[in-house]
């Protein structure tokens, strides 16, 4: 099985991605439009295994959140399941900003720091 370190390693391999919008985004920038950000916050939640070609499992999100977090999370990630995106990259990146303010107060359980750590 492939460490948080691995995945966000190979992840950023693969994508090419810079450090700059990878920081960007985790101080809460989401004003980036950087491809290849949006191809490796896809990268990273598809093999976190949260993540489909077009939609976030949101059953498996909600396994990682407290109870007390679940029901709200879902809501706001059906919710945000619903906004159109350009194509599978896109859709990751936006459902990530949709949920972030959203939920400013949640951080996805600081998923941030799974993403760019």
């Amino acid at each position: 099985m492939q460490t948080k370190a691995d995945i966000r390693r190979e992840c950023r391999k693969q994508t090419g991605v810079a450090w700059d919008p990878l920081s960007k985004f985790k101080n809460g920038d989401f004003n980036e439009n950087d491809p290849k950000l949006k191809c490796y916050l896809k990268c990273f939640m598809q093999k976190y295994g949260i993540f489909g070609d077009d939609s976030i499992y949101i059953d498996r999100v909600l396994r990682y959140l407290p109870y007390s977090m679940q029901k709200t999370s879902k809501n706001t990630l059906e919710k945000c399941n619903l906004i159109p995106s350009t194509d599978s990259c896109d859709k990751a990146f936006q459902l990530l900003k949709c949920y972030f303010k959203s939920q400013p107060e949640v951080i996805f359980l600081k998923l941030l720091y799974y993403f760019t750590v």
